[in-house]
């Protein structure tokens, strides 16, 4: 007997296979929300098919419980009725939350009612003999289109069986050796068929959980991978300290929003930004520091302009902001003057002293400005204008903003 117990310990493991591990209990709620629609598709074939299988039965019982026809029909329709009014429940929204109870009343109601046909057969009548076999149909489906516990599908089939040998023993008073052996050759044929089918039903949940642990381990290893793709990218077009966008990253997005911009609503101008007296900075407090006033600029000019604007760290103590303008209303120089405000502004809000580690520091900057309007909407050509003009400023003393002339681009062409 222990042996036995043993064994059937161990089948779930044998169909799970060697090396599978247990499943995770903190995984159970995410794995009946993944087999909910499953759930839902199966009953729903069950109870289609349970009405197809029940109609040609309604015929033949003519003949095998030929005293209680045509009474018979209203346990046919009975039946069918129950397997109608499941199906429309299936499409209810709130039918998962209910599955267990409604599965267990459905397999156990059907069973039943296919009871009754054999508890109310006569001694001659065919259906005392053949009817039994009918039990195997809600008996299979229980384990083939249910995906109740393996402890409740035993239940609900022991239960079955137990209805059967009351009827047979209680209501039909079996006592001879010839019609116990027939109700015995019956239990046994259903003991076979729900053993079977409760192994059947145990290899299906094994297989379905490791599918959906495998479903889930693949899908996190998707995600990571995107994951590090974006994380490729992101660094690819970012600086690493600042965060901001890098040298291509810039270009690409100033050329996305110059190709979205109307010149005759306004301009576009290109901002070159250098910070003063950044390496007295790194030579005093050191370059850890240094990397924390870099990053507190940087929010900072982030910080000042709109988000349809674009900033960018080229490297070192350089950065380039892209600033779209109106028009003014068409006013003389508008554009200009408004860009040349927002630089000085942008000037003194990087200049407000910085507290890191109870020291006040502060960096001044140097900023050029180039026009689109002036010098054309070409961006590495706007970059390297604003350059030039922002080395202009540093030779006349750093700390000041200005914008490039029309004819600045015939200087840098030179």
């Amino acid at each position: 007997m222990h042996l036995f117990k043993k064994a059937l310990h161990g089948v779930p493991a044998l169909l799970r296979g060697h090396h599978s591990s247990p499943f995770p209990a903190e995984l159970e709620g995410e794995y009946q929300l993944y087999i909910g629609p499953e759930k839902v598709r199966t009953m729903r074939l069950a109870m289609l098919l349970a009405v197809f299988l029940v109609l040609p039965f309604a015929v033949l019982d003519a003949w095998a419980l030929p005293a209680l026809f045509p009474h018979t029909l209203w346990l046919r329709a009975a039946l069918i009725g129950v397997c109608l009014a499941t199906f429309a429940w299936t499409f209810r929204a709130c039918y998962l939350q209910h599955y267990t109870a409604s599965s267990v009343l459905v397999s156990s109601s059907m069973g039943l009612l296919l009871e009754g046909f054999v508890a109310f057969s006569g001694s001659g009548d065919l259906a005392r003999s053949a009817y039994f076999a009918g039990l195997l149909l809600p008996i299979m489906g229980i384990h083939s289109f249910t995906f109740l516990n393996p402890k409740a599908s035993t239940l609900i089939t022991a239960g079955l069986l137990l209805a059967y040998l009351a009827i047979a023993f209680g209501i039909h008073g079996a006592s001879d050796p010839q019609a116990i052996a027939l109700v015995a050759i019956n239990a046994l044929v259903l003991i076979s068929a729900a053993s079977i089918g409760l192994l059947s039903q145990m290899g299906r949940d094994a297989f379905e959980r490791q599918a959906f642990q495998n479903k889930r381990a693949l899908n996190n290893e998707l995600l990571a991978t995107e994951h590090a793709r974006m994380l490729i990218e992101h660094h690819a077009l970012h600086d690493s300290l600042t965060g901001l966008p890098n040298r291509k990253a810039f270009e690409a997005r100033t050329l996305a929003l110059m190709q979205n911009f109307d010149a005759a609503m306004g301009d576009v101008a290109v901002l070159f930004i250098d910070l003063d007296g950044f390496k007295p900075v790194n030579d005093q407090f050191g370059h850890a520091v240094g990397d924390r006033i870099l990053r507190a600029i940087g929010q900072r000019i982030q910080s000042a302009i709109s988000d349809r604007d674009c900033v960018g760290r080229l490297g070192g103590d350089e950065f380039v902001v892209a600033l779209l303008l109106p028009s003014g209303g068409g006013r003389l120089g508008y554009p200009a003057e408004l860009a040349r405000q927002i630089a000085e502004r942008l000037r003194q809000h990087i200049a407000q002293p910085i507290t890191i580690d109870h020291h006040m520091i502060s960096v001044n900057a140097s900023i050029g400005v180039a026009l689109g309007s002036r010098h054309g909407f070409k961006v590495p050509i706007l970059m390297a204008i604003a350059d030039q003009v922002m080395y202009e400023v540093k030779r006349k003393g750093k700390g000041s903003c200005e914008v490039a002339q029309e004819e600045q681009d015939m200087i840098f062409a030179i």
